[in-house]
């Protein structure tokens, strides 16, 4: 007999536990539409209020540990006998006007602490919700699928004209293609870690009879041992590192996470016993099917994440495999992280949604409404002036030189044209300067703003930040070149050798300079810088690839 299933509205309180968590409202198993009403001025309360992201926001990244996890865990996985239902993470905080829908969909644990590394980051952003589903439920994929459905149509209804983004990991990367395959009409935007639509292939299969027969008493060490499965620790600990340390100082600190985070893998018993683990098995072998039977319906865009080093599922293989049978599919690597990518350090989710341009707040993106200001330096040239597009502003200290030389890092030069292809430059800074009240409010924007550079001589040093007025073009194309890496482990001597540091800066300057150069001139011959040329070029040879220049 299947489990209650409820469906969580937008309002929210804070419980016994420190954590908001959504009114229920029951909903019988059928889910049809007249069974649950809700009232006619439940909106989602960011329609009216929210925040205005501040230059160079904050945006809490790195805050949280594999540590945060585990204690938050421990407080859900009380057994409450409650159905599976919806929370919003306090730390998310409160996201800007208008920001779209997340609905975090959880892996095996089902506690849907999984994204807490993101909390912060995604929150100013999205309005954050994750489906928690208790140890000791038995619900079906399919009852599971329908909750998650039903709150997909309920919030489609409140705001048909917003994407709703389903973030699935692992188990639920099935849960999140199911609802997709079953809504083609409502739009989604997936985001998949390591999807378990692979499980069939999982070297996990033939460890379900084995586990089912294993005494009671040997258990406490399967969920330790599969810890070790699912991610890498030393990834994990690396999660409470703060960026920037010295690198003694950073392995004291790592050091002390591991010793911290190893004894506490023991807790993944409670979190997933015995009889829960067995049937989350047998339910990822049941989605496994029944995802793999509908690819063919999804519509919704896809962005696949795969680890490289995902000791639980062929996710690399299963990145490509769902590549070629989704339409609007995009794929990202992570070679070496494990199965447990968004609990690993160095991972912000946020960035690789803003990075291949899926953020948005309706049905296409809008490069004016659904601009995000940037969260660190660089200010100069991103908010060049006009004629001023692809100029580089160079300080005259080789900083990045040194600071990889003392972290024995590669330094990879790289060009890229192409952005000024999609937006013209209207008001500019020294345009905004001339307006009265927009010269008061670049100064109140940059008044309590430190300027890392002010020492420096020249436009290098002239960071002052402010909103350019940009109309959108029709879109061009991007160009990118890559050079060969530079290794700076053994140049320890530059650290104190300014001749043989400026030296080397003024290399990787003059070869980048050269590459936007060259990539300048090839955007000029290419004839299928114009978009329409290559979607007929498309059209035309019934292929997704359109020739690009040979370097």
């Amino acid at each position: 007999m299947s489990a209650r299933i409820s469906y969580a509205l937008a309002v929210t309180v804070t419980n016994s536990l420190g954590f908001r968590s959504a009114a229920i409202t029951e909903v019988p198993s059928t889910y049809s539409s007249s069974s649950v009403r809700p009232p006619e001025n439940m909106v989602r309360k960011n329609e009216e209020s929210g925040l205005n992201l501040e230059v160079l926001y904050d945006d809490g990244s790195g805050m949280e540990s594999v540590k945060d996890y585990l204690d938050a865990t421990r407080k859900i996985i009380k057994p409450d006998g409650g159905p599976p239902r919806w929370f919003c993470p306090p730390e998310c905080g409160q996201p800007i006007k208008g920001a779209p829908l997340l609905l975090f969909l959880p892996g095996v644990d089902g506690t849907g602490f999984g994204l807490i590394l993101q909390h912060r980051s995604l929150g100013r952003a999205f309005e954050v919700r994750c489906l928690h589903v208790p140890v000791h439920d038995r619900s079906s994929f399919e009852d599971l699928v329908r909750l998650v459905e039903f709150s997909v149509k309920h919030e489609h209804r409140l705001s048909p004209n917003k994407p709703i983004y389903l973030v699935g990991d692992s188990f639920g990367g099935c849960l999140a293609l199911a609802v997709a395959a079953r809504n083609s009409s409502i739009d989604l935007v997936l985001v998949l870690v390591n999807p378990a639509s692979s499980f069939e292939k999982s070297q996990l299969q033939p460890f379900i009879p084995v586990l089912e027969n294993l005494p009671s008493e040997f258990h406490v060490a399967v969920p330790y041992a599969l810890s070790f499965v699912m991610g890498d620790p030393v990834k994990m600990a690396m999660a409470g590192v703060m960026d920037g340390l010295p690198p003694q100082q950073a392995l004291d600190e790592l050091s002390k996470g591991l010793t911290t985070l190893l004894p506490r893998l023991s807790d993944l018993a409670d979190i997933i016993p015995k009889e829960t683990l067995i049937w989350k098995l047998k339910l990822l072998k049941s989605a496994s099917s029944y995802v793999n039977s509908r690819l063919h319906a999804i519509k919704a865009d896809v962005l696949v994440l795969a680890s490289g080093k995902d000791n639980m599922l062929p996710s690399g293989n299963e990145a490509d495999r769902l590549w070629k049978s989704i339409k609007n599919c995009r794929v990202r690597y992570f070679k070496e992280s494990g199965h447990t990518l968004l609990l690993e350090d160095g991972i912000n989710l946020f960035t690789v949604i803003k990075g291949l341009n899926l953020y948005r707040h309706s049905k296409l993106i809008d490069f004016v409404n659904d601009y995000l200001p940037p969260t660190i330096g660089g200010a100069r040239e991103a908010l060049h002036r006009k004629g001023e597009e692809y100029k580089l502003f160079w300080p005259q200290q080789p900083e990045f030189v040194r600071m990889a030389a003392m972290f024995d890092a590669k330094i990879v030069p790289f060009g890229v044209v192409g952005e000024d292809d999609i937006v013209q430059l209207i008001l500019d800074y020294d345009d905004q300067q001339k307006i009265p009240f927009l010269r008061e409010r670049i100064h109140k924007i940059n008044q309590d703003f430190v300027k890392i550079r002010m020492e420096e001589d020249g436009e290098v040093s002239n960071q002052d930040l402010y909103f350019p007025l940009l109309l959108p073009k029709i879109p061009g194309r991007f160009y990118y070149l890559f050079g060969k890496p530079i290794e700076t482990r053994g140049m320890k001597s530059i650290l104190s050798n300014r001749e043989s540091a400026n030296a080397l800066y003024l290399q990787i300057k003059s070869e980048i300079e050269s590459m936007i150069t060259y990539l300048k001139k090839k955007r000029e011959e290419d004839p299928y810088r114009n978009i329409l040329l290559r979607t007929l070029y498309q059209i035309t040879w019934g292929v997704e690839s359109v020739p690009t220049f040979e370097p």
